[in-house]
């Protein structure tokens, strides 16, 4: 059975202070991020996936996690089983070179957006998007 993809982006709020709170934690920099995204109905067997996170709409992207990069770079790896998950995965070599902002506040952090694509083939899907929080480490090896 082809799968059937949703016809408008699903909301996925990283971390921000929305009505109902963060539903997934920001990406902490000097840290590794790994976050799993559960799908329900939806074999992701066999797509590519795609994100870009940017400080706004026509910026450059800051991050882009995609199921084409490798590590060090961002990356999305795919269940490999069933194809019910996606991770969306950083290493802290990485994640220490992300700019979480310069305000003097605790906790510094910066808010960016973000989209999340499936392709299939020559077919693109939006299927998530919103905001997307890095916030500053403070231990720092020295």
């Amino acid at each position: 059975m082809p799968n059937v993809y949703p016809t408008r982006p699903a909301r996925l709020d990283f971390g921000g202070n929305g009505a109902r709170g963060p539903s997934i934690d920001p990406l902490r920099k000097g840290s590794t991020f790994r976050r799993r995204i559960q799908v329900e109905n939806l074999d992701l067997t066999g797509l590519e996936i795609r994100m870009s996170v940017k400080e706004d709409y026509e910026d450059t992207a800051e991050l882009f996690f995609s199921t084409g990069n490798t590590s060090p770079s961002p990356y999305i790896t795919i269940d490999p089983v069933d194809g019910l998950w996606f991770d969306l995965e950083m290493p802290a070599s990485a994640t220490v070179n992300v700019d979480a902002g310069a305000e003097d506040v605790w906790p510094r952090r910066k808010r960016y957006v973000y989209d999340l694509e499936l392709v299939d083939g020559s077919e693109v899907y939006a299927f998530l998007y919103g905001e997307f929080w890095v916030v500053d480490e403070i231990t720092i090896e020295s």
